[in-house]
């Protein structure tokens, strides 16, 4: 009902994270994930590993060719998407910010086609004779996923060779060799 939702109290968040958290809501455990700068600096996605569902909002579109506008980091989006497939099984159900819910080899296939952009992106701007965009600057981190699992995050080169979806880094381009984004940049908040 409509005015159900205009009745409901307002919860704010009182804990904040930088990469990743875990959520335990008692039979279920929820990974809250920052994947790096991507539709907007503040992208998150939900691993619910248990039913082997990721929620990644905007940084998939099933409805439509992914919406780029001026707070989204085209350079940086296929690396986040890297940690979405990172987070994925081949039976994994995506559930994308419009649209049906897809699986992990249409994430792959958004993913190629958004790295498409950026590299032509890096290419025109060496074309013109401008300097790449830069990427911001960091250290690596790892994640521990609630199942145990080690997650690299993408900027890191040995985790970028052990994915499907790298190339072998190029200097000088922030598509082909990133740096990673500045922890506790994205300032998520998780709900208790």
């Amino acid at each position: 009902m409509p005015g159900e939702v205009d009745a409901s109290p307002v919860v704010l968040p009182d804990r904040t994270f930088s990469s990743a958290a875990v959520v335990d809501l008692g039979d279920r455990v929820l990974e809250l994930v920052h994947p790096g700068r991507a539709h907007t600096s503040g992208d998150l996605v939900v691993r619910v590993a248990d039913a082997d569902v990721l929620v990644a909002g905007d940084l998939v579109e099933e409805s439509g060719p992914p919406a780029y506008g001026p707070d989204s980091f085209p350079m940086e989006w296929p690396l986040a998407l890297d940690v979405c497939l990172q987070l994925c099984t081949d039976r994994t159900v995506v559930v994308p910010g419009h649209g049906a819910p897809v699986d992990r080899a249409f994430v792959m296939d958004q993913r190629a086609d958004i790295g498409v952009v950026a590299e032509t992106s890096c290419q025109y701007f060496r074309e013109i004779g401008f300097p790449s965009p830069v990427v911001a600057s960091g250290s690596s981190r790892r994640w521990r996923s609630a199942t145990g699992r080690s997650i690299a995050a993408p900027w890191c080169t040995r985790s970028r060779a052990a994915t499907s979806t790298s190339r072998p880094a190029r200097s000088g381009c922030p598509c082909c060799s990133p740096t990673p984004p500045r922890g506790g940049e994205a300032g998520h908040r998780a709900p208790t």
